[in-house]
């Protein structure tokens, strides 16, 4: 059994969020091996940020998606989020306390990783493996919640 916890940071719950949040982690626990726990928290997180998933599993299995977001919005990034949980969870993607991750015993320097453009950051192998099982899920998603 698991246990999804969502939090809305601002204090205003969006019930048709919450219900969507809900329905879609449901969904993928059927085909993707999330923790036991996972929360899910809407903040705001600026205007070019639409999720983002910790990596340190001693704060807990949160990701967290923009709360500017629409429930149409919302989906890939949800989606894109919880497949980075499923790294951290099968333990293919750690971060160390110093900021380095590590891929599938490779380690990967933070200092390198924050300068990085966005083009560059997306051929990592933890965004290319997300990506290539990203579109199946969401095509998945969209066919159900229409």
């Amino acid at each position: 059994m698991h246990d999804i916890k969502i939090i809305f940071s601002e204090n205003i719950v969006d019930e048709k969020k919450k219900i969507l949040t809900n329905k879609i982690v449901t969904m993928l626990l059927e085909r993707i091996n999330l923790p036991k726990l996972i929360e899910i928290e809407f903040k705001n997180l600026g205007p070019s940020s639409y999720g983002e998933t910790r990596l340190n599993i001693s704060e807990n299995y949160r990701i967290s998606i923009n709360s500017k977001l629409s429930l149409k919005e919302l989906i890939r990034p949800l989606v894109h989020e919880l497949l980075h949980l499923e790294q951290v969870h099968n333990q293919k993607l750690q971060v160390y306390k110093n900021g380095d991750i590590c891929w599938e015993g490779k380690l990967y320097n933070s200092k390198r990783l924050s300068l990085m453009n966005y083009s560059d950051y997306c051929k990592l192998p933890w965004e290319v493996d997300v990506n290539k099982k990203q579109n199946s899920l969401l095509k998945y998603i969209v066919e159900d919640i229409s």
